[in-house]
């Protein structure tokens, strides 16, 4: 995360931040049933190359997913986590070369101190080196500055509460809800970019699912509890932050 002095930068960044722009992320839970409001990308592993759209024709692996039983492995993904639809990118048991991501800037408005993310991954080991594995990526800009990077390839197995499934216990699943970000402001331009990718040789896939996107915490389904995810820590972050500057003003 960004030290003190990038914070105090990033702040009196978002005093100059577009007043015109619109505040708040569209489609944050996809509940349009599509991909309005994001751009999406697709391109081919080991490549830096990114181009517009769904992904090759008839080989479409963007998509916004609803109902039961929506995927083969991991019960933790049958539905979507808010509302009646969420974002799958990439396929289940589908290994194609296939990366894609989504993107989306927002400006922050009122209310909207923090960033929240719904998602869960599916990455097959294949024991290959570290830069050739499936991997789950999210990647956040605030004014700009990159305040935040995660990455997780199927090698690391279960590092950072992953879980082990599948009929060869050869796939690793993890699914979170929590704050990314605390302590945003009126005004900061907030970038969000999520990825995932199969395998650079090609026989091992990586997928992901998610939703409620946004600078609002949503509610959980009915009657399913919210892990914490980091949540309360980033709370307590953002109110330090808020103390320490009241302290300055007197």
């Amino acid at each position: 995360m960004q030290s003190k002095n990038v914070r105090l930068i990033l702040v009196a960044a978002a005093l100059g931040a577009a007043a015109t722009a619109k505040a708040g992320f569209i489609n944050g839970g996809f509940e349009t049933g599509d991909f309005t409001g994001w751009t999406v990308e697709h391109g081919v592993t080991g490549s830096n190359t990114w181009v517009a759209g769904l992904g090759p024709a008839g080989d479409i692996h963007q998509s916004v997913v609803s109902g039961a039983n929506i995927d083969p492995y991991v019960n933790a993904f049958d539905t979507p986590f808010n509302g009646t639809y969420m974002a799958r990118l990439n396929k289940p048991n589908e290994a194609t070369y296939e990366k894609s991501r989504i993107r989306q800037t927002a400006v922050m408005g009122a209310g909207e101190t923090d960033l929240f993310v719904n998602w869960g991954a599916v990455l097959e080991d294949p024991s290959h080196a570290a830069q050739d594995q499936p991997y789950f990526q999210i990647d956040v800009k605030v004014n700009g500055v990159s305040v935040y990077s995660f990455q997780h390839t199927a090698g690391a197995g279960g590092n950072a509460g992953w879980t082990q499934t599948g009929p060869n216990t050869d796939i690793w699943y993890k699914s979170d809800q929590f704050a990314l970000i605390g302590g945003l402001n009126v005004g900061d331009s907030v970038e969000i970019i999520l990825t995932v990718a199969d395998c650079d040789l090609g026989g091992h896939w990586g997928y992901a699912y998610l939703d409620g996107i946004g600078g609002v915490r949503p509610p959980p389904p009915p009657n399913v509890g919210v892990p914490d995810g980091g949540f309360t820590v980033a709370m307590l972050a953002s109110a330090l932050a808020g103390l320490i500057a009241l302290r300055r003003r007197f």
